[in-house]
């Protein structure tokens, strides 16, 4: 039997595949849904990831009188990629976004605040108190079964079909086998190759389980990075791609920003040197868990130590921390000592904590030489003491000696990572462009394997920016497939 013709077919069923195949449906187009797993939502449907979306000028914000405005929000964009971003991208990212909460709105999904991810952040991100009451993907399911939408689950994407350069759907295997998928516009959202330590060390140079530690929940093991293959073998042309690297101290006392929240005190702006005992930033970069992870990849072995001293420890604990992450904050006084809980991390055989009675038994167990160690610790307390920091600049109000009694902490901050980004160069309205930057007919890349818009590193100054790319990109999307749908191969009276 024929299969029957489908307007607009869409590979993944994650966040930016829920919400294309929903836009696609709502602009009248028949909908198919392939998706490899036996459930819909991708790996954010019950993580932090599938707390909100990220949007400017919204009405929450302009009740609120929050910031940034469309045009200050592109400048920050562009400038954080050099310029390297595809304005028309970013634009469209922009103007759309707004629009974007209104529309989850009307779906039935609300949103309670609009935060920043970290002081001096932009608050940018709409988030939920109660992420799993509804689940965001649960929603968009269910509006789009309403509206006639087809889930194939256990059905696997192994290629797009084209004839004479235009995308015309995809061959797909079940259970029952393989079988083709014919489909007037096609919509890739496969989510990037996290899962793929090959493809991460190819694209990235970074080695899974070396120089790369992922935080469990984002270890995406389903997003092995054939989309990208398919959209490249049917004529896509290629963007940068990346990782959302951040600081991380790896499992299990990591977490979101780098630790775990009673762990807190490390993510301030302390004292971190590299393996050879010497300091190579102000410390004060730390408040962005992004920029962090650039310094400290640029280090022997791409990790650095973060010392603390029971001083330091206390005095944090007395008068706050420097920097909060959102949904972690402690107020002054709430933190518990933080000797207790190294060294139990310590006693379990943990290898990236350390607590040392002096610098000397600190330096033999992390390995730094201890004469360099003992040299910048004491150089540094002395900028401390005088308020100013000689070599790196960073301000007064962080300066905190270690002193000259232990006992003394440190963490080996690493790298973590929530995704991919990036792969297959795209158009504002989420089309597949050649290597000419042409449209590629009836194909469509959007989600984290069109995320090229970030430059080299993640902008945590916009949190949720991912999101926000993946549902409103994907929004823009689904109406434009359904749009070209009813311009290509036979209407449906002809199919009859």
């Amino acid at each position: 039997m024929t299969e029957p013709i489908i307007d607009v077919l869409v590979i993944g069923a994650g966040g930016a595949g829920l919400t294309a195949a929903l836009s696609a449906a709502q602009a009248g187009a028949r909908v198919a849904v392939v998706e490899k797993t036996d459930y819909v939502g991708g790996p954010y449907r019950l993580n932090p990831g599938s707390i909100g979306t990220f949007a400017v000028e919204s009405w929450m914000q302009q009740t609120r009188h929050l910031g940034p405005s469309r045009a200050e929000a592109y400048r920050i964009l562009m400038e954080h990629s050099r310029w390297r971003a595809d304005g028309r991208v970013v634009s469209a990212l922009l103007s759309g976004s707004a629009s974007t909460v209104t529309w989850f709105n009307e779906l039935g999904i609300t949103f309670d605040h609009v935060i920043a991810y970290y002081n001096g952040a932009q608050p940018v991100w709409h988030i939920r108190d109660t992420p799993h009451d509804p689940v965001i993907a649960d929603v968009l399911e269910r509006h789009a079964r309403e509206l006639g939408v087809e889930f194939l689950l256990n059905t696997r994407a192994l290629r797009l079909v084209t004839r004479d350069g235009v995308v015309q759907g995809a061959e797909v295997e079940d259970a029952d086998g393989p079988r083709t998928l014919t489909a007037r516009s096609t919509v890739l959202a496969t989510g990037g190759y996290q899962g793929n330590p090959g493809l991460i060390e190819r694209y990235t140079g970074l080695r899974q389980g070396h120089d790369l530690f992922t935080f469990e929940m984002f270890t995406h093991p389903q997003h092995q990075g054939e989309g990208l293959q398919m959209a490249w073998d049917a004529g896509a042309g290629t963007s940068p791609t990346m990782l959302e690297t951040y600081i991380y101290l790896p499992d299990p006392f990591g977490g979101p920003g780098g630790t775990m929240p009673e762990l807190s005190a490390f993510r301030q702006a302390g004292l971190l040197v590299n393996d050879n005992g010497l300091r190579f930033v102000d410390e004060s970069v730390m408040r962005n868990p992004a920029d962090a992870a650039n310094a400290v990849r640029c280090q022997p072995g791409s990790h650095a130590y973060m010392l603390l001293s029971d001083r330091v420890d206390n005095e944090l604990r007395e008068h706050g921390l420097d920097f909060q992450l959102f949904g972690m904050h402690h107020a002054p006084g709430s933190l518990a000592p933080l000797g207790k809980q190294v060294q139990s991390a310590v006693d379990s055989g943990y290898e990236f904590l350390f607590r040392a009675k002096t610098l000397g038994e600190l330096a033999a167990q992390t390995g730094i030489p201890a004469d360099r160690l003992r040299a910048t610790v004491a150089e540094y307390d002395r900028g401390c003491a005088r308020g100013v920091d000689e070599g790196f600049f960073k301000e007064a109000r962080y300066l905190r000696p270690l002193g000259p009694d232990g006992p003394y902490y440190a963490a080996k901050f690493c790298l973590g990572s929530y995704g991919s980004a990036g792969g297959v160069a795209t158009d504002e309205c989420g089309r597949a462009l050649d290597e000419r930057r042409w449209p590629v007919p009836g194909l469509y890349v959007i989600g984290r394997d069109a995320a090229h818009v970030f430059g080299d590193t993640y902008p945590f100054v916009f949190a949720g920016l991912i999101q926000g790319l993946s549902h409103t990109i994907g929004r823009i999307a689904g109406a434009h497939a359904a749009q070209t749908a009813r311009r290509a191969l036979p209407d449906r009276e002809g199919e009859r």
